[in-house]
């Protein structure tokens, strides 16, 4: 269910402004915590001598129209991938994570998630 600013006014008593505040706060821990990871995985791609290409969005990750995600997807259906890495299941999708796995097996592709062992190498 998706509520509008004014429904959101409503039942919460929350103003227009707050939650406008609340967004750009919201995407500036995003936008920093997404260049934190990103930064681990290249670490993590360089250390196996791998070639590579960083996709990366901010966005839900139960966001169906999400243009990272369709990029990768369209990359593995042309076969130019051969191994996606993720820190966690939770940065490739919120929901429908086996299923994204299963669509990459198809094509050949590697589907590695971290889960932090990096460092254990």
């Amino acid at each position: 269910m998706i509520l509008s600013v004014q429904k959101v006014k409503e039942i919460y008593g929350i103003s227009r402004r707050t939650l406008i505040n609340w967004e750009k706060e919201s995407t500036k821990k995003q936008e920093e915590y997404l260049k934190n990871q990103i930064r681990r995985l290249e670490e993590y791609a360089n250390s196996q001598s791998w070639q590579y290409e960083v996709i990366s969005e901010i966005a839900s990750g139960v966001n169906e129209n999400r243009r990272g995600l369709q990029k990768l997807l369209n990359k593995i259906k042309r076969g130019e991938v051969e191994k996606v890495v993720v820190e966690y299941p939770d940065r490739l999708a919120r929901f429908g994570f086996e299923y994204l796995k299963f669509f990459m097996e198809s094509f050949g592709v590697e589907l590695v998630v971290l889960d932090g062992k990096e460092n254990e190498e």
